[in-house]
């Protein structure tokens, strides 16, 4: 990390930075017994002159940074080695982490570390879920201290960060998080939930032998990748802070981890060389040794027009029967937790209306999995038009491959996709609402607990990753008597026709909300009770207005940037005018308060 010749500078600055108490109180508490007096004001000079050469603010877990480098004056170390490397240590592997206010590279970590204990065990992260404890709760300085805070023997912290200095990765803090978390998973998962937290805050490293074992884990976990992972892992530019506009929202969307299509393509043809003559990092590293099953979840039609070799088809039952669906996972019980699963659908998410169904599938089987504890569960990105494309770049072979009737082909001709929409629009609505009332109230399991990004403080929120509402919150809502409940059905403005699944619309003195059907429970813990869908706030409303033809069906309009309409269908007409009347009233207090403040100004 550092140049053979150190070079000569003075370490030397006023300590007079806005924040200089809140630096010397927290070196004051820092590795007491080890540091001297004499050494923790070094600590606080070498603090105050890094983060004015940064022109950073200083932040903490930058102390518990320091202090091991400075314990190593004791061996000799120079002021000037001491400072360089430090910096260089933190520049290397927590590279922009303190350099912005709000830590969104530490929000970016925090997410993947969820989405990363979800692929390696499921049943510790929906524990945490069900019990709305998110990562933030517990790893935020695992990643700030790089473990330093969980390490009081010096001796071990330098063995872990001598680890971390070898492998010269930078993610790998990440694994070493899902590791020292999942070695400690049966203590975790008997815990009551409300002292989850706080247990988890308390675990530490003590021995070398644990410390050996949490890193040996962290490296089998990372062998136990799938390739195309990790290189999406890499790819991500993770520690770019002029990347996280795009990132943060992007993982936010994710649920799962997904694989590459050459990752696939490779396995089905191993001595696939591209033209890079062994260069890339494919063909000079990729390994396929991991046992995977690759599970086709197209249709029937779909798949007579050709499938990938060694592919397991999923039975057609499952696109009629939901307990067929949802039992598909139990045949493979004795493969758990050594054979990863790909999840295949037909093109990338969300890409044509006639195939949302086998999107929909693919989510709902990975749900299937989750909810039976698979680990290694994942969706093949892009689907099977991704890999089909390329495995005709390759010039290899598809099984079974009908040019004249393969959608990924671009031929879908008027009798294929006749068929197709034929076909799905007669599943589309019993089987999605049989799905949705399946997982509508175990789906907070799959969710995001996250840090929540900043929201403007009149914005309306149209959140496609539900929150949870629980009993506390419930409850008061119960007995709020200016709150009230109206049982409906979301209407889909397009195809004039009601979704099947049911839902409560909730209309407080400031907003509205759709929630899932309440789940009352019986024991007095503050457990989730129901989804809140979605929610906007009354001061951005425009207009209600209902259906000549359909008076119980209304249409809230809201404006913020852009029009956003949410339409409902409620019992009868009688509840939607009352429910019209009820939220023009809050709506019209709300504009009266506004005008009364702007005269006031």
């Amino acid at each position: 990390m550092l140049p053979q010749e150190i070079p000569e500078f003075s370490v030397s600055c006023f300590l007079d930075l806005p924040n200089q108490l809140v630096i010397r109180t927290d070196i004051e508490r820092t590795r007491n017994g080890l540091l001297n007096k004499q050494e923790k004001y070094i600590m606080q000079l070498l603090l105050t002159y890094y983060c004015k050469e940064k022109s950073i603010s200083y932040k903490q877990g930058l102390n518990e940074l320091l202090a091991p480098f400075v314990v190593l004056m004791k061996e000799g170390c120079g002021l000037n080695e001491i400072y360089l490397m430090f910096s260089s240590f933190v520049d290397k592997f927590l590279h922009n982490v303190f350099v912005e206010e709000d830590f969104r590279v530490l929000e970016a970590l925090l997410m993947l570390l969820r989405l990363f204990v979800r692929y390696y065990d499921p049943e510790v992260l929906k524990f945490l879920n069900e019990n709305g404890i998110g990562p933030e709760l517990f790893a935020t300085p695992w990643f700030l201290t790089l473990f330093a805070n969980k390490i009081s023997d010096i001796e071990l912290l330098y063995e872990l960060w001598d680890f971390i200095i070898e492998e010269k990765d930078p993610f790998n803090s990440l694994f070493i998080s899902v590791s020292f978390l999942l070695s400690r998973r049966n203590e975790i998962l008997k815990t009551h939930a409300s002292s989850v937290p706080q247990t988890i805050s308390q675990f530490e490293v003590t021995s070398l032998e644990e410390l050996q074992n949490i890193l040996s884990y962290s490296s089998e976990l990372k062998r136990n990748l799938p390739y195309s992972i990790y290189l999406s892992l890499k790819s991500l530019d993770l520690f770019n802070i002029h990347k996280l506009d795009w990132l943060i929202p992007h993982l936010e969307k994710q649920y799962c981890l997904s694989v590459h299509p050459r990752e696939l393509v490779q396995r089905a043809f191993p001595n696939l060389k591209c033209e890079c003559e062994g260069q890339c990092e494919w063909c000079s590293s990729c390994k396929i040794s991991i046992p995977f099953i690759l599970v086709d979840c197209r249709t029937l039609v779909e798949r007579q027009a050709g499938v990938i070799h060694n592919s397991l088809l999923l039975e057609e039952g499952a696109f009629k029967d939901i307990n067929t669906l949802l039992a598909f996972p139990d045949q493979y019980s004795s493969l758990k937790g050594i054979f990863h699963f790909g999840l295949m659908g037909s093109k990338p998410s969300s890409s044509d209306k006639d195939i949302d169904v086998v999107e929909h599938v693919v989510n709902n089987l990975y749900a299937a999995f989750n909810s039976k504890n698979f680990p290694y569960v994942s969706i093949v990105e892009g689907g099977y038009k991704a890999c089909h494309d390329l495995i005709l770049k390759y010039n290899l072979k598809i099984e079974k491959h009908n040019p004249q009737k393969c959608l990924a082909c671009g031929h879908s001709t008027k009798e294929i996709s006749k068929v197709i929409r034929e076909r799905f629009n007669t599943l589309r609505r019993s089987f999605l609402g049989k799905m949705k009332k399946a997982f509508s109230f175990a789906e907070f399991a799959f969710k995001t607990v996250k840090v929540k990004p900043k929201v403007p403080r009149n914005s309306i929120s149209m959140q496609k990753q539900s929150n949870l509402l629980y009993k506390k919150q419930f409850d008061s809502l119960i007995r709020n008597p200016k709150v009230c409940f109206f049982n409906c059905k979301k209407f889909d403005r397009a195809k004039e026709v009601d979704y099947p699944e049911n839902y409560i619309l909730v209309v407080t003195p400031n907003r509205i909300c759709l929630c899932t059907p309440f789940h009352h429970h019986t024991s007095g813990e503050d457990l989730p009770v129901s989804i809140i869908v979605e929610h906007c706030k009354l001061v951005k409303l425009l207009k209600i207005t209902s259906k000549k033809n359909n008076p119980s069906t209304l249409t809230f309009y809201f404006f913020h940037k852009k029009e956003i309409t949410l339409s409902y269908s409620l019992e009868d007409k009688n509840t939607a005018k009352n429910c019209i009347e009820l939220t023009t009233n809050y709506f019209n207090v709300i504009r009266d308060h506004q005008s009364l403040r702007q005269s006031l100004k």
